[in-house]
């Protein structure tokens, strides 16, 4: 029987999560024959890939494990996603975990749209409650048109294309491969862009599907990691750039959404790199600036990029630190 969903989960350091996430994925017999999980050890140091293999071992015709030197978390997506099998494809980190799985996937064997969304549960560890993001404003299971649909009127605009909410054909992205930026942080940044741009329908399901655990000190989203991996910024930036460069036949309304993905993407990491020590901003900034300007004259220089691209040096950087310091406070 043809997989209907291939679920790509990637292992390091989830010792204590990891059965939480694949308990997530084990449905009844004959759901498990329509499901793939692929689950890619890397190089992982404690006992998650010794349990990852026992559940394997329990369901060798729908589980799979891939043993490889670390490599990050965008290596693991990689050659998760040459190996996928299934008709969707669906990613989900080792410390979360799914919900509602076996209604989901009898709903996507009805379903051809290029991109599935449905709704995300955020898990704060800090004082163990879940709260639903639930994606609003849009009709549910009605087929959009992907390169007319206004993201501007859903309130979580371009997040919902990335892989908390959506589950994505697999052919859109089998010929972009490798699709993600390796050995960096934010490698996921281009599923906020290329979907858009890579599919052509899209529908909306009224159900919640993934669980995100929040509130870790070590996650990507909390600042000091953010600037401590400031550095990841400018390959990840450029490997944007050149993706959009790759795909310059869009339409107007694709054109937008992408302008203001880079832009929003460009300004949200310029600030958070100007609170860095002069040294290590001017390092990055005198990088990344001409790159953009000189390759993506389409997207639009934040406040702060701009300034620094009028006033470089260390007056520039200086000035701006007088800003994030006294405006924003007052802000």
């Amino acid at each position: 029987m043809d997989k209907i969903l291939t679920i790509i989960i990637p292992v390091y350091k989830v010792e204590q999560y990891i059965r939480q996430c694949l308990d997530s994925v084990i449905l009844d017999e004959k759901q498990m024959k329509w499901l793939e999980v692929i689950i890619v050890n890397d190089g992982t140091p404690d006992r998650s890939g010794i349990i990852a293999h026992e559940y394997e071992s329990k369901y060798p015709q729908s589980i799979k494990v891939i043993d490889k030197e670390n490599g990050g978390h965008g290596s693991a997506w990689n050659v998760g996603l040459k190996n996928a099998k299934g008709k969707y494809i669906r990613f989900l980190d080792s410390d979360d975990w799914l919900s509602n799985l076996s209604s989901f996937i009898v709903e996507l064997s009805t379903r051809d749209e290029d991109l599935v969304f449905t709704h995300i549960a955020k898990f704060d560890v800090r004082n163990q409650s879940s709260l639903v993001s639930k994606i609003s404003n849009v009709v549910f299971n009605q087929a959009y048109d992907t390169s007319s649909f206004d993201i501007n009127k859903i309130d979580e605009n371009y997040y919902i294309y990335n892989f908390w909410y959506c589950t994505y054909k697999s052919d859109i992205f089998q010929r972009e491969q490798p699709l993600f930026v390796e050995k960096v942080f934010y490698d996921d940044a281009i599923l906020f862009m290329a979907p858009y741009i890579l599919g052509s329908s899209m529908v909306f399901l009224d159900m919640t599907l993934y669980n995100y655990r929040i509130g870790q000190s070590g996650q990507s989203i909390n600042e000091n990691v953010k600037r401590k991996h400031a550095y990841d910024y400018i390959k990840v930036s450029k490997s944007l750039v050149e993706f959009a460069n790759r795909h310059p036949n869009i339409n107007k309304n694709q054109s937008e959404q992408r302008n203001f993905f880079l832009y929003e993407y460009m300004k949200f990491r310029f600030s958070l790199f100007s609170q860095l020590p002069y040294q290590e901003f001017r390092t990055i900034a005198d990088d990344i600036l001409p790159y953009i300007i000189k390759n993506a004259p389409y997207i639009k220089l934040s406040p702060k990029a701009k300034f620094y691209s009028i006033l470089p040096g260390y007056l520039g950087w200086y000035c701006i630190q007088l800003f994030n310091r006294y405006i924003l406070k007052i802000k």
